[in-house]
């Protein structure tokens, strides 16, 4: 004799929205505001040494190569410091985007 099954063999649609592109660059997002503060800490640190060593170097010798040492030690220095700040920012920005555009796709019937 013929039982029918307990469940339907097709389950009602879903409604969900698509894992598309603004899903996955949410995710993108985030390593790209925890990640850089810390890497660019660490070489604009690095570089402030560089610049401690090219000073204690002079010791009251101001020549061109001790000076110039120490204005590219500080000048690396201020670009890792200022990328420490500049990319998470930027990051930001874009998982504000992404949520706000995941948010509104349509919702599509899985």
């Amino acid at each position: 004799m013929y039982e029918p099954p307990l469940t339907t063999s097709d389950p009602l649609p879903v409604p969900v929205r698509k894992k598309g592109f603004w899903f996955w660059s949410i995710w993108v997002s985030i390593p790209f505001i925890i990640f850089p503060p810390i890497i660019f800490t660490y070489l604009g640190t690095k570089a402030v040494e560089r610049a401690n060593e090219a000073l204690a170097g002079q010791a009251g010798d101001a020549s061109a190569h001790h000076l110039h040492a120490l204005s590219e030690a500080l000048n690396s220095a201020l670009i890792y410091f200022s990328a420490r700040i500049v990319i998470p920012a930027l990051a930001v920005i874009c998982l504000i985007v992404s949520i706000i555009f995941h948010l509104k796709q349509p919702k599509r019937l899985v």
